[in-house]
Parts: C-alpha cells; sequence; structure tokens
C-alpha cells in the first residue's frame, strides 16, 4: 500500500452531548510511516501495523494524538483506541468506536 486515505466519523472525545454529533476530517498521506504535513500546522504519520493502520498526528504547540484502528471481522465496525497528549505532557488515552453507515 503506497498511498493511505483515512476518513473519519464521529464525536469529539470527552465531549458528552444528548445530540449525535457527526464530523468527517479527511486527509490523504503516504503509508510509510514518514511524518507528513496536512495542513498548515498539523503533520501526520500512518502505517499499517498488524491488522491495523497506526495514525500520528502532531500539532505546532508539541501536542499529539496517536491511535491504532482496526476494523472488526465483519467490516461494519472500527475502533480506534490511542492516547491524546498535550504541549504539557500530560495524556489522556481514549478508544472510539465507529459504525459504518
Amino acid at each position: 500500500m503506497a498511498r493511505g486515505s483515512v476518513h473519519q466519523k464521529g464525536h469529539v472525545p470527552g465531549v458528552r452531548s444528548p445530540v449525535t454529533v457527526r464530523h468527517v476530517e479527511t486527509f490523504e498521506a503516504a503509508a510509510d510511516g514518514e511524518s507528513h504535513p496536512i495542513s498548515s500546522d498539523t503533520a501526520a504519520s500512518c502505517r499499517l501495523a498488524g491488522d491495523g493502520l497506526q495514525m500520528t498526528f502532531k500539532g505546532p504547540a508539541g501536542q499529539s494524538d496517536t491511535q491504532r484502528c482496526i476494523l472488526s471481522a465483519d467490516q461494519k465496525q472500527m475502533t480506534c483506541s490511542g492516547v491524546l497528549t498535550g504541549g504539557d505532557g500530560e495524556t489522556v488515552h481514549y478508544v472510539d468506536v465507529y459504525d459504518r453507515m
């Protein structure tokens, strides 16, 4: 796989709302494990890791989001687990589950 395309739909981790919020984020980056710019202030690296895709996003103030996403056997659900790290080094672990629409 020379190129990877990641499309995420879900919610902002840590925000709870009685209303479902849909958020779509699309970017394209080579799945070579190297960091590539995806916007004016954010870089991303992607690589295949076993049965999933590992992605790391890095922001301008030293913050990062590292996640690994795996598709279910029936390909109807994707589970992403990750760690958000603030510029101050504080971390938050999360798990997001996405259903195919």
